[in-house]
């Protein structure tokens, strides 16, 4: 009988045990297994999307303020059925929160001494730094330069590029139609809110009005700023500029009458992302509203050409008083 039971625990051990050179059991251990991370493969180009120049709805406008926004969206209909409990949903509501811009200081600089501001707005999927380097072509001395970064990220862009990608429309968090106008609202009160922040603690020469130029996205928030804010400013420069509907900027384009603003709209003729079409819209709405924007068509797509950025210096240097 004993010889049976010892038969059976050799059986059973021999399972999981193995035995050693000096014969005793040492357990046999179960190779890990190794996780596996499925990582999309970034995208072989980054293209620049901007939508087409559509038509503008109009409705009552709305005045810039540092007072918070009410988001308003459609209420949700909540399950009715026990299987949908566990459904989730995205919402949206404004946040404040800190953001940055960068300064470019003018070359010797001395102490006392205040400076021209210039404001620059970066386009979609673009940084400070893009801007800040097409500053230097433009050879303004003595000149102060700023530029905000946009508040929202571009995960996908950025993760894939291995550089930061910046958007000011909210569009990379996936916000409803609804929510759109607010977001255009919330970027241009933070685009004012660093012009204010830099005339508070830069030195620059507040006794004269800076300049404000925009690229692509940026383009389009500089005529939003604009339009909210016209006696903020002595010039606005609009490059390859696109131009979004919630932003109401056409039918506030009248109210720009009665103040001296000059008004530049400079855009490629072989512009592939912003077709040339948005800045000949741009320039009818002004005309129509009775402005006289300096249109410059330029031969190239869409980044300011030498000979662009050389009109917009010129150009830059008459406004200033």
């Amino acid at each position: 009988m004993r010889i049976i039971h010892v038969l059976f625990l050799a059986v059973f051990l021999g399972a999981g045990l193995h035995a050693t050179a000096d014969g005793t059991p040492r357990k046999i251990k179960k190779p890990a297994t190794k996780a596996t991370l499925n990582v999309p493969e970034p995208p072989a180009e980054l293209v620049i999307q901007e939508p087409q120049p559509s038509q503008v709805q109009k409705s009552p406008s709305r005045s810039a303020s540092t007072a918070p926004v009410s988001v308003s969206i459609q209420p949700v209909q909540l399950p009715s059925d026990s299987q949908d409990t566990y459904r989730e949903q995205w919402r949206f509501v404004a946040q404040r929160r800190i953001g940055r811009y960068r300064v470019m200081l003018p070359e010797g600089m001395q102490r006392g001494r205040r400076y021209p501001l210039v404001i620059l707005f970066h386009g979609n999927g673009n940084s400070p730094s893009v801007m800040l380097n097409w500053a230097r072509e433009l050879r303004l001395d003595s000149t102060m330069f700023i530029c905000p970064e946009a508040p929202y990220v571009k995960l996908s862009e950025t993760m894939s590029s291995g550089a930061p990608r910046y958007t000011a429309m909210a569009d990379a968090m996936g916000i409803g139609d609804s929510v759109s106008p607010e977001a255009v609202t919330l970027s241009a009160d933070w685009y004012y809110d660093v012009i204010r922040d830099a005339q508070r603690t830069l030195p620059v020469d507040t006794l004269q009005k800076p300049s404000l130029i925009g690229f692509s996205q940026g383009g389009f928030y500089s005529h939003v700023v604009m339009t909210r804010h016209p006696d903020a400013f002595s010039s606005v420069v609009s490059i390859c500029a696109s131009m979004y509907p919630e932003g109401k900027v056409f039918e506030r384009y009248a109210g720009l009458r009665s103040f001296d603003l000059g008004i530049m709209v400079a855009h490629g003729r072989q512009d592939t992302v912003v077709p040339f079409q948005t800045g000949e819209s741009i320039k009818n709405a002004l005309e129509a509203a009775g402005m006289q924007p300096l249109f410059v068509p330029f031969d190239g797509g869409h980044w300011p050409s030498p000979v662009a950025t050389e009109r917009i210096r010129q150009w830059l240097l008459s406004r200033r008083k």
